[in-house]
């Protein structure tokens, strides 16, 4: 009997890790999201650090499926992984709410954080009783571990690698075409100087909006393979909320690209209504990307009356690379800047309106 429950345990937790590891991968850009949150602002490290959880969580999984080692350490281990990830379960409850999708299945299987945090506590209670089994496995060294673990490393970066543009946005002059390689970075504090403006000069200033100091008026212009992406999507009219096709490769627009269960994307799109207000500027479009749930929530937080899109992971992902949101300014057709979260302000938008 005890056999029997080592064997369905095994193979239960095993799997659980296995499947874990691998839906995170697809879209793999959603889990980076998510690392993004927990207030890692390094996106070489974002990149990396993804692939190297979704690797430990496969292997764990492995080495349960063929019973090596369990007792010695992958049990111990698993419990180590999973109270770590409740931990950090218990912290975003605490800070976010026990809404939103945890990422622990990717969005193949939704879940909340409770509902995550109790799944992994039953598996820690789980697997300190198959641990009181003394379940009975072959027992390797850490050579042939060592070997196990490269090959699904090496597969798991064969299936996402690591994109070149990890960076989405290079700063250009305005009005150029886009830039063919990365060599188009500021490189020099004389470069960037040139690019500043004493926001004490500004109207901003003067109306009590924003504290006096120098601030970054230049957006950066559009990643090639994104800018390419961004036109094609224009090039015939878009179906908005209300039925409302609008030709964006008209006349002068900002697109802007919302995760809705992002704070940045939020803050965000509570600029682009003051933009709006101030300007007069009303030919600003929002892509959503989550659940069509979702919006109402997301428009009553942000206050808009803005037209949106509900978007999936194939637009998302395609006019995001990096962290969003994304804010396009388009004229004719052309999409010829943009802002991320930490360059958009509006000043800077105002200047090139």
């Amino acid at each position: 009997m005890k056999l029997s429950k080592s064997i369905l345990i095994r193979i239960l937790i095993g799997s659980l890790f296995v499947f874990s590891g691998s839906v995170k991968l697809f879209p793999i850009e959603y889990f980076e999201m998510q690392l993004l949150a927990h207030g890692i602002t390094n996106w070489l490290i974002i990149v990396v650090l993804a692939r190297f959880v979704i690797v430990v969580e496969i292997f764990t999984g492995i080495m349960f499926l063929l019973n090596y080692n369990l007792k010695s350490f992958f049990i111990p281990f698993a419990i180590f992984l999973l109270s770590i990830f409740s931990l950090d379960l218990i912290i975003t409850i605490l800070l976010q709410g026990f809404g939103g999708n945890c990422g622990c299945f990717g969005q193949i299987i939704e879940m909340t954080p409770p509902e995550a945090l109790l799944k992994n506590v039953f598996l820690i209670i789980l697997l300190i009783y198959f641990l009181k089994l003394k379940p009975k496995g072959n027992e390797y060294n850490i050579q042939a571990l060592s070997a196990f673990f490269i090959i699904i490393f090496i597969a798991v970066f064969e299936v996402s690698p690591v994109r070149s543009n990890t960076v989405s946005f290079v700063n250009s002059n305005a009005g150029n075409e886009y830039e063919q390689n990365g060599s188009n970075y500021f490189n020099s504090k004389e470069k960037l100087n040139n690019n500043r403006i004493d926001i004490k000069d500004s109207d901003e200033f003067k109306k009590g909006n924003v504290p006096g100091g120098f601030v970054d008026v230049k957006p950066k212009i559009i990643d090639p393979d994104i800018a390419g992406y961004l036109t094609k999507f224009i090039s015939s009219p878009v179906l908005f909320s209300g039925n409302k096709k609008v030709s964006l490769n008209k006349g002068e627009k900002i697109l802007a690209v919302l995760d809705m269960e992002c704070n940045s994307c939020k803050e965000t799109a509570k600029k682009l209504v003051r933009l709006e207000k101030e300007s007069r500027f009303s030919e600003i479009y929002l892509l959503l990307y989550g659940s069509q749930s979702e919006v109402p929530s997301f428009i009553k937080k942000i206050n808009s009356n803005f037209e949106y899109k509900v978007i999936g992971d194939d637009v998302f992902f395609s006019l995001i690379s990096g962290s969003p949101p994304a804010v396009f300014l388009l004229k004719d057709g052309k999409p010829v800047y943009a802002w991320n979260f930490e360059t958009f302000n509006l000043l800077s938008v105002k200047n090139k309106l």
